[in-house]
């Protein structure tokens, strides 16, 4: 502030006009006021524009910042900062492919909008939703929420968005196999992009009119369109649309049958797309290797890229891609003449469709195949009907005709705009030169206003020489003030480092009350599931019971309360199940330990699974004649081995063999039950003895996820473990050491 005042003095005794002085001090006023201003508004952003910050690169980041913000009860009235939080989260959630709750996010925010009617934030919010349900693949939807941005972007004039909202109208007419609507929108996005001289824009455009050409089978046209496009991304930098055209290039090059072409360029888009993490992406371009390994008749190889493709699409909702992809899987086990793993992927592809209302023509021609090899004429036939029934999406001569009519009149549309422009250039050069002129002018008055401020300078620093004398004693008082916020400073860090302290042990106890809570919701859906149906059946049979015995019907009379009962023993086991898993430990489980010869006790248990099982599975009993006899909890010991088979028969394909291997080593036997079924993923395995989970891979096979924690819970009793050996779609094998006597 003292300089300040000085500056003025020395302004004053150079006699500057007063004009020219009141001028430099409104200045600095506005100057001032602006500052204030921008603190308080940069103060009510401030938690926001961090969020906008890490958005694309750390989307999680951002989603707990905001829900910290939401959970804030002080900023519930500020509707405003409200609407802007929901739409990050709209953004992040769909960063991380979670396109539902980034629906539900822009949505809540859209409606603030709406009631503001504020026409541009209405516009990008349509926008943003409709790429979402693009991603989710409800065209319906998103077409409307499209036209919606795009109707309000040519109210405002704004054509780089316009642009941008036809060229997406177009993809979706192009997911719908309508190719003539697609080509119409790409070029009437394509003339804006052309007009704005925007090569990002046309590139984009350029490259979807390759996809058409691709679709039209004209693979050298669709080439040029697509190294077009490439040229300019490149020169732009722009990684998620060089990985996008790399991989529209491999499927051309894949159609051409140039396999070793299409992989190269598959691997670089895939690198770029893991670089950006762009899953929807990665899914793609592993779908398309999946494609080329299976041309080259490298079976095991195209079926592990199609399994990784499934994994993500599945894991970002992405049902039509899954749909797919499965039957790009079916498709490899048929041509492996794997013919009952192949029934039971088509099977999946068509129940996976029947939900979601998506046609699954690929899975139902499959089928009728499966189903004619297995003599199993009415499957056939009734497959080959539905095969019939789904609408065939091949484009006529005449849609092809009116597509190349469309480019056609669009290229000569180009070039009379491109004459007419030249009057339009010349216009533009006059008005250039007035404003150049405009601007020398205004250069000049700047340079003088300059030449006086560095004069008011140069007087100032003479004076500023006479003030070094105040200057040194104001230093020595500042270093005293140093000294003590410096030990401020050391008292604070000590009580910061306290506070950490505090916030770690408060976390570990949150991750403890997570861990809690996730076990509870687990069991209570467990419970409501496995309860559900026995119930139903019960009230059914109850219901029907006074009807039978009114008809003096006895023998359905006893039918169904034999139903009734057998029903209440599942209850029964159920609840017993849960019981044993709420024992904590051995204390309240105590053994009753019997002599009993090992291999009997296997065979009684192989002989109650393969009744339960219906001998649908080969049951192999290996052991030494000189296997003797065992000292344990026989009821516990018959527990662990039942669990274990019922596993294996329920995990594992209809015919296949289940090993049960029995040795010795010092004072224990070794159990070994090996099987071929599904297998258990990696990302399960650390969790597979945890109550009430189950796998990632059981699809629709029903269970409650408590047998291998009991049966871990019963051999730790008995002073045994349990280990295994897993690989998914390669069988499981459990190893169970025991002690010969307790």
């Amino acid at each position: 502030m003292k300089k300040f005042i000085i500056l003025i003095f020395n302004i004053r005794k150079l006699k500057v006009s007063s004009k020219l002085f009141g001028a430099f001090l409104l200045f600095f006023i506005l100057s001032a006021i602006n500052v204030s201003f921008g603190l308080n508004e940069t103060q009510k952003q401030s938690l926001i524009d961090k969020a906008w910050g890490t958005v694309f690169n750390e989307p999680q980041s951002t989603i707990d910042l905001c829900q910290t913000v939401l959970s804030d009860k002080s900023n519930e009235k500020d509707s405003a900062l409200i609407a802007q939080i929901n739409r990050l989260l709209g953004s992040a959630y769909f960063n991380i492919s979670d396109y539902s709750k980034s629906i539900e996010y822009y949505s809540k925010s859209l409606s603030y909008y709406y009631s503001k009617n504020d026409q541009q934030k209405i516009a990008d919010l349509n926008n943003d939703i409709a790429q979402a349900y693009t991603l989710i693949n409800k065209i319906s939807e998103s077409i409307q929420y499209f036209n919606n941005a795009l109707n309000i972007f040519q109210k405002l004039d704004k054509k780089k968005e316009q642009s941008l909202v036809m060229g997406n109208i177009g993809i979706c007419f192009y997911y719908q196999m309508d190719y003539v609507n697609a080509v119409s929108y790409y070029l009437r996005a394509l003339r804006i992009a052309d007009k704005l001289k925007d090569k990002e824009l046309i590139s984009m455009h350029i490259s979807n009119i390759g996809m058409i050409y691709r679709q039209l089978k004209n693979f050298d046209k669709a080439l040029i369109y697509y190294k077009k496009a490439q040229k300019t991304y490149t020169d732009l930098n722009n990684l998620p649309a060089i990985a996008a055209i790399l991989n529209n290039t491999a499927n051309v090059l894949l159609d051409q049958g140039k396999l070793d072409e299409s992989l190269n360029m598959c691997n670089q888009s895939l690198d770029i797309k893991k670089k950006i993490n762009n899953k929807i992406g990665i899914a793609l371009s592993l779908n398309i290797i999946g494609e080329i390994y299976e041309k080259k008749e490298n079976y095991p190889e195209a079926l592990n890229y199609y399994n990784q493709s499934l994994k993500i699409k599945e894991e970002i909702n992405h049902t039509s891609g899954a749909i797919f992809t499965t039957d790009c899987i079916g498709r490899i086990y048929y041509k492996q003449n794997d013919l009952r793993n192949a029934e039971l992927t088509f099977l999946r592809a068509v129940e996976l469709g029947k939900i979601n209302k998506i046609p699954t023509k690929t899975s139902h021609y499959f089928l009728s195949e499966i189903y004619k090899q297995k003599k199993d004429f009415e499957q056939s036939l009734y497959h080959l009907k539905k095969f019939g029934e789904t609408e065939d999406t091949v484009i006529g001569s005449e849609k092809i005709n009116e597509i190349n009519g469309l480019l056609a009149n669009y290229e000569n549309l180009k070039k009379d705009e491109e004459i007419t422009s030249l009057s339009e250039t010349n216009k533009l050069q006059q008005q250039q030169i007035r404003e150049r002129t405009i601007f020398i002018i205004a250069l000049t008055l700047l340079v003088s206003v300059l030449i006086v401020m560095f004069i008011a300078i140069y007087r100032y620093s003479k004076q500023v020489e006479r003030s070094k004398e105040e200057l040194s004693t104001s230093n020595q008082k500042l270093t005293e003030a140093l000294n003590d916020l410096h030990t401020e400073i050391e008292t604070r860090k000590k009580v910061e480092k306290d506070l950490l302290i505090t916030q770690e042990k408060l976390a570990l106890s949150l991750e403890q009350a997570k861990g809690l809570n996730e076990l509870k919701t687990r069991f209570i859906s467990m419970i409501s599931h496995e309860y559900r149906n026995p119930l139903t059946v019960i009230m059914n049979a109850t219901e029907l019971l006074p009807i039978f015995n009114r008809l003096k019907n006895s023998e359905q009379h006893e039918k169904y309360l034999l139903m009734i009962r057998q029903q209440v023993d599942v209850m029964v086991k159920l609840l017993n199940d849960v019981l044993i898993i709420g024992k904590t430990g051995s204390a309240e489980l105590k053994p009753n330990p019997m002599k009993m010869p090992l291999i009997d006790v296997c065979k009684d248990v192989i002989t109650n699974t393969s009744f339960i099982d219906e001998n649908k599975h080969n049951f192999l009993l290996n052991a030494s004649p000189d296997i003797g006899l065992i000292t344990t909890d026989i009821q516990y010991l018959n527990n662990i081995l039942s669990n274990l088979l019922l596993n294996s028969v329920k995990y594992s394909p209809y015919g296949t063999d289940i090993e049960i291997d029995i040795s010795e080593k010092d004072d224990n036997y070794i159990i070994l039950i090996k099987d071929k079924g599904i297998g258990i993923p990696d990302n399960d395995k650390p969790y597979v003895f945890e109550p009430f989970h189950r796998g990632s891979n059981i699809g629709i096979i029903p269970g409650n996820g408590l047998g291998l924690g009991i049966a871990k819970m019963f051999l730790q009793v008995l002073g045994g473990t349990i280990e295994f050996d897993s690989k998914e779609n390669f069988g499981t094998t459990f190893y169970i050491t025991i002690p010969k006597s307790i």
